[in-house]
């Protein structure tokens, strides 16, 4: 659990710190106020990403040349203490425990985060990347061997679009990157396609009393990944076409996930409040994936509910509630004080620009 968390020219936050006592966090306050930015900064403390930029240095306050982010961890006897700054010119600082890190996987993983925000509603009606980033992020959660394989993919293809642009001269060494791609991309595409019928089956089952119960998710590979053989033969019949582009033209940077609603794409044929009611369930769904499978591991689970809820009839938000509740910690934010039995344990913090008062 999350006992303490310091900000220094974090977003709108100069500087603070604050103690938490209860594994249930309510931020009230007026919009603006920097109720997300809290929320985005334990993010960022257990992932070393935004859920809202990819750009670290968007998340240092105007005027200042870095940001600092502390942490407390605290389960039992168990105690770790986490520290990370950025500054303007890229520059990176990763301390756990007093010891200075250089390796990102030795300072995430104590912890996984999901994050319910406004922002959800893309994975309908947003682009294809999107869908990618959501569903690399929780595989990566579940499978280190995934986020080696991706990792080993981009590079590989960073290097052979780079040969690409440098023309004919380059072809031969365009190639040489096409086994490690063709092998990571079939280990990508086989964990894609587990991981979609798995979300789609996780979703199904939270609708099944809704008239949103006729939902499917439909994973569409780009290119033919059953074998390394197959994408390497493409690869190989595109190299030339590609030459004149610069670019790899097909691959896993190229897949979609379809969202269907009774047969039909959701993202043109459901309704505003659907979309907004199905966000939360999508996210719900690799939220319970993750529960599931952290059951027997001592990673514990931390829930940030961005307001999300406004939408909700009380059947669904009690529902949600419901499904949040074996999380090791919760954090919402609500504009003002929201009265549900849900709440009666929760500790409320009411916050301000820059100031953030227990109630």
């Amino acid at each position: 659990m999350l006992k303490e968390l310091t900000l220094k020219n974090f977003r709108s936050y100069s500087g603070t710190r604050v103690k938490f006592n209860s594994a249930k966090v309510l931020f009230t306050g007026a919009n603006g106020s920097g109720k997300t930015n809290l929320l985005e900064a334990v993010f960022f403390l257990t992932m070393l990403r935004s859920f809202r930029t990819t750009q670290p240095r968007d998340l240092i306050r105007h005027s200042a040349q870095a940001f600092t982010i502390s942490g407390r961890l605290e389960r039992g006897i168990w105690q770790e203490e986490l520290r990370l700054s950025y500054a303007q010119n890229g520059g990176r600082a990763l301390n756990r425990n007093g010891d200075k890190l250089t390796r990102s996987s030795d300072f995430i993983g104590l912890v996984l985060p999901v994050a319910f925000i406004p922002e959800d509603i893309m994975l309908i009606s947003g682009s294809a990347a999107y869908r990618r980033r959501f569903i690399d992020m929780y595989l990566s959660m579940l499978d280190s061997s995934y986020q080696v394989a991706l990792y080993q993919y981009n590079s590989a293809l960073q290097q052979r679009n780079a040969a690409l642009k440098r023309g004919i001269p380059a072809k031969l060494t365009a190639a040489a990157f096409e086994p490690v791609m063709a092998e990571s991309a079939v280990y990508i595409a086989s964990r894609r396609k587990f991981f979609t019928s798995l979300w789609g089956s996780e979703v199904a089952e939270l609708l099944k009393t809704e008239p949103e119960a006729e939902f499917s998710v439909c994973y569409e590979p780009d290119a033919p990944y059953e074998t390394t053989e197959d994408y390497l033969k493409q690869l190989s019949e595109n190299r030339s076409k590609e030459l004149k582009r610069g670019c790899t033209t097909s691959g896993p940077q190229l897949d979609d996930f379809i969202l269907y609603l009774q047969d039909q794409p959701m993202r043109n044929f459901a309704s505003s409040g659907q979309r907004r009611k199905l966000a939360i369930y999508l996210k719900l769904a690799a939220y319970n994936i993750l529960r599931k499978n952290l059951n027997q591991s001592k990673i514990e689970l931390i829930g940030l509910v961005d307001d999300v809820t406004g939408e909700l009839d009380n059947a669904n938000r009690q529902r949600f509630y419901t499904n949040l509740r074996n999380a090791d910690q919760l954090f919402f934010t609500f504009a003002d004080p929201v009265r549900d039995e849900f709440f009666g344990d929760a500790e409320i913090f009411k916050i301000e620009p820059d100031k953030i008062t227990a109630i």
